[in-house]
C-alpha cells in the first residue's frame, strides 16, 4: 500500500473547558432566542393569513387581481410602444428633412430602419436582418 500524500495534522492549542463551556452556553442562548423569534413570527404569519382569508382575499380573488394587473401592464406596454414609435417617426422625419437640407439625404425603408432597433420578437428579428444585407455594418453577408 502506497504512503499517504496527505500532510500530518498540525498540533492545535488546547482550549480550556471553561472557555468552551462559555462558548457553548452563549450559542445555546442565541439558538433559544432565535427559536422564540421564529415561533413568534410563525404565529404572526398564521394570524395574517387567517385575516386575509376572513377579509375575502382567497385564491380566486388573488387570481382575479393578478389577471387585472397583467392586463394593465399589457396596456401600459402597448401605450409605451405606440409612444416610442411616434417619437421614432418624428425623429426620422426630422433626420430626413435635415439630410435633404444638407444635400446628404438618405432615406430608410421600413425593413432597413427595423435593423437599427433591437428586435422585440422572432418576427422582428427575421425582418431586422432583411434591410441591412450587404450594408458594411451588417452582421450577415
Amino acid at each position: 500500500m502506497p504512503a499517504s500524500r496527505l500532510n500530518a495534522p498540525q498540533p492545535l492549542d488546547i482550549v480550556a473547558a471553561d472557555q468552551v463551556n462559555q462558548i457553548i452556553a452563549d450559542i445555546d442562548r442565541e439558538i433559544a432566542e432565535l427559536e422564540r423569534e421564529a415561533t413568534r413570527l410563525t404565529r404572526e404569519a398564521d394570524a395574517l393569513e387567517a385575516r386575509l382569508r376572513n377579509d375575502g382575499l382567497d385564491d380566486a380573488s388573488m387570481t382575479w387581481t393578478m389577471v387585472r394587473l397583467q392586463l394593465f401592464l399589457d396596456q401600459l406596454r402597448a401605450q409605451a410602444q405606440e409612444e416610442s414609435e411616434a417619437t421614432l417617426d418624428v425623429a426620422r422625419r426630422r433626420a430626413d428633412a435635415a439630410g435633404r437640407r444638407s444635400g446628404l439625404a438618405r432615406t430608410f425603408d421600413a425593413d432597413e430602419a427595423a435593423g437599427f432597433a433591437p428586435p422585440s420578437d422572432a418576427a422582428d428579428r427575421r425582418r431586422a436582418g432583411k434591410g441591412l444585407r450587404g450594408h458594411p455594418t451588417s452582421p450577415r453577408p
